[in-house]
């Protein structure tokens, strides 16, 4: 799995968008799509920090007992 395929495969687990997981970097959604997309994959030894970093920093997906708090009912 390369790194593109990584940083989807966690986006999708923490069910988010594309805008939200390139604000967890503070990067452009171009710069992030290009991330995922594999076309700004030069710089290697970056991958590792920022995989973690995302683990670390993105928010966890809403559960349904937190939709409930808010008073909305789960899909």
């Amino acid at each position: 799995m390369n790194f593109g395929q990584q940083l989807h495969a966690l986006r999708t687990a923490r069910q988010l968008t594309t805008v939200q997981a390139a604000a967890v970097f503070g990067a452009s959604v171009r710069t992030y799509q290009g991330w995922e997309a594999g076309r700004l994959d030069s710089s290697a030894h970056f991958h590792g920090p920022l995989l973690e970093y995302f683990e670390r920093h993105a928010p966890a997906p809403a559960t349904s007992s937190r939709l409930q708090a808010r008073g909305k009912k789960p899909k």
